[in-house]
C-alpha cells in the first residue's frame, strides 16, 4: 500500500463562483505502482496468439495492451489521487470533478510521470451573523375602545341588512350562522389578537 500524498505534488487555485482547479503531478512511483496493478490484472484478462490465456509474460501483455493500457492507468489513477485531495483540502465538490490530462511521461523526464488538471464547484462557505444580536420590539396589544366595538358592530348590521335584502329578492333561505352578530365579547377579543 503506497502513501498517494507523498507521491503527489498539486497546487489549487480558486477560480469563480465557488470554482476550484487543481493541477496535479504524479511521480513515477506512484504511475508505476498502478500500472503493475493494471498490468496484473489485464493479463489474465487477454489472449494473445501463441500464448495461453492469462500465461503471456507480461513485457508482451504491455506491448499487446499498447494505449489501453495507459487509459486504464489513468482512469485508476486520476479518481484516486483526486479523492485524496479532496479529503485533505476538506473540499465538497458539488458537481462531478472534470479532469484534464495535460502531459503523461512514464520516464519522469520532466519532473512528473502525470500531469493533469481538475475542476469542480466547491459548496461555498457561508457565515451567519451573529443573531444574538438581533432585536425584536415586542409590541403591547391593541387597546380595544367602545368606539371600535361599535364600528364592528355597526359593519356587522350592515352586512346583515344586505345579506336578508339579498336573500328576500332571490327567495333564498338563511342560515342562523349567515345572519349571526357577534357578541360584544367576541368582537372584543377578536380586535384584540389584530
Amino acid at each position: 500500500f503506497m502513501n498517494i500524498l507523498e507521491n503527489i505534488k498539486y497546487t489549487k487555485e480558486n477560480l469563480e463562483k465557488s470554482q476550484v482547479k487543481v493541477e496535479v503531478e504524479i511521480n513515477k512511483n506512484l504511475y508505476d505502482a498502478t500500472k503493475k496493478k493494471c498490468l496484473d490484472k489485464r493479463a489474465t484478462e487477454v489472449t494473445i496468439e501463441g500464448f495461453r490465456k492469462g500465461k503471456a509474460p507480461i513485457d508482451t501483455v504491455e506491448t499487446y495492451l499498447g494505449g489501453s493500457l495507459i487509459e486504464d492507468i489513468l482512469n485508476k489513477l486520476i479518481p484516486e489521487v483526486s479523492a485524496e485531495i479532496l479529503v485533505k483540502e476538506e473540499f465538497k465538490p458539488m458537481d462531478q470533478l472534470a479532469y484534464e490530462v495535460v502531459d503523461i511521461d512514464p520516464t519522469e523526464g520532466k519532473g512528473f510521470a502525470v500531469k493533469y488538471t481538475a475542476t469542480f464547484t466547491n459548496l461555498p462557505l457561508i457565515t451567519l451573523p451573529d443573531y444574538s444580536e438581533i432585536k425584536v420590539k415586542k409590541e403591547s396589544p391593541k387597546e380595544v375602545t367602545e368606539k371600535d366595538i361599535s364600528e364592528v358592530v355597526t359593519q356587522y348590521e350592515e352586512r346583515k341588512k344586505n345579506i336578508e335584502e339579498s336573500s328576500k329578492e332571490t327567495g333564498k333561505v338563511l342560515s342562523e350562522e349567515e345572519t349571526k352578530i357577534p357578541t360584544t365579547e367576541e368582537i372584543r377579543s377578536g380586535l384584540t389578537e389584530q
